[in-house]
């Protein structure tokens, strides 16, 4: 029983274990005592050596201490070993260095491309030639930073890409979108003209419209159809008097309002709905009178056809002065088909007293 011995004892007994050495120049006897210091286990011909007796933690095996023929077996096994070229490696799974003993675990030369190339071991590139150069820690660390500024760009990039690609979705479905929007508001404008325009209104979208009969029979499906126009293209103001003029027959007192708004705008066919339909209120004087007569005034001030005969009507009725005849013009160039006919009456003969154009058209 050896110091040494004792020693290696005392430290299997506090609980080391034997590990496998990957040193390629370990000590195998102590200087002080020429007493081996390393074990070996022979697995079928491929000598292992540890750094302490025990047992081989894979097989189970008893470890023995080295002899001088064991220490030359090994070391020929290492140098018949260290002949065989380099294998290349992935530098992101292969340690730069040893574990254990700190010294490097890998070399790299530029390949054929000029990118570096790893590999497990020393020698030279099998397709350049060139010696392959051992790792440093400089290196190490200078790659790892540069590693991880690629995946921080990479990283960027990505998000980037996700962000554009989720912009240009989200540019399709709002295209998309204010495309359907765009032809529900078409049909319901075009819903609207159908079923509400008046075919004297010079802003009329449609090219016929329909008369005040017309319209009687269809009312809710006319407020239905430009309350979700009007909804859907707020700024037009057409849609918004075609509303009011269905509204004004389901209930004038709700319609007296939506003109006036539009009066207040300057929509000239409101002028004279709006005139009427305080000319057509049970309870309208002659106060009332003078506020109709104003709106048809200006109405036919800014062309509306409508207003010209209901400001004629009120002319034949002595509540306005002015031409007749000239109002009358004004309207039938416009395409109002009453003034047609009242031109038509006076070029047969005087005309009977009273309104020509009575409300509603």
């Amino acid at each position: 029983m050896t110091i040494g011995l004792v020693e290696r004892l005392n430290e299997y007994a506090s609980g080391k274990r034997p590990d496998k050495i990957k040193a390629t120049h370990p000590e195998f006897f102590d200087p002080r005592t020429s007493e081996p210091i390393v074990w070996y286990v022979d697995r079928r011909g491929t000598i292992e050596i540890f750094d302490l007796l025990g047992y081989d933690p894979e097989t189970g095996e008893e470890l023995l201490a080295v002899t001088p023929e064991i220490v030359d077996r090994w070391k020929a096994q290492q140098a018949q070993a260290a002949r065989r070229p380099p294998r290349r490696v992935d530098p992101e799974t292969h340690d730069f260095f040893d574990p254990k003993t700190g010294r490097p675990n890998i070399w790299h030369s530029p390949g054929e491309n000029g990118a570096l190339e790893f590999f497990d071991g020393p020698g030279f590139h099998p397709r350049t030639g060139k010696a392959l150069t051992e790792i440093t820690r400089d290196f190490a660390d200078k790659r790892s930073r540069e590693r991880a500024d690629s995946l921080a760009r990479e990283q960027k990039e990505r998000d980037d890409r996700i962000a554009r690609e989720q912009k240009e979705r989200d540019d399709r479905e709002a295209q998309q979108e204010q495309q359907r929007r765009k032809e529900l508001a078409k049909q319901s404008a075009a819903a609207c003209d159908a079923l509400a325009a008046n075919p004297n209104d010079q802003r009329r979208h449609s090219r016929d419209g329909v008369t005040y009969n017309q319209l009687k029979t269809q009312i809710p499906e006319a407020i239905r159809a430009c309350e979700q126009a009007v909804q859907l293209v707020p700024a037009d103001l057409t849609l918004q008097y075609q509303l009011a003029r269905a509204g004004e027959l389901a209930d004038p007192a709700r319609g007296q309002p939506m003109q006036d708004r539009l009066v207040k705008l300057g929509y000239p066919a409101a002028f004279d709905n709006a005139g009427s339909l305080l000319l057509n209120d049970p309870k309208c004087r002659q106060h009332c009178i003078r506020e109709a007569v104003k709106l048809f005034q200006k109405g036919a001030t800014l062309g509306d056809p409508d207003a010209m005969m209901s400001l004629a009507d009120q002319i034949n009725n002595g509540q306005a002065t002015g031409s007749v005849i000239a109002l009358y013009q004004r309207a039938a160039k416009l395409g109002h088909p009453g003034a047609k006919r009242a031109l038509e009456a006076l070029a047969q003969g005087p005309m009977p007293p009273g309104p020509i154009f009575r409300f509603p058209f």
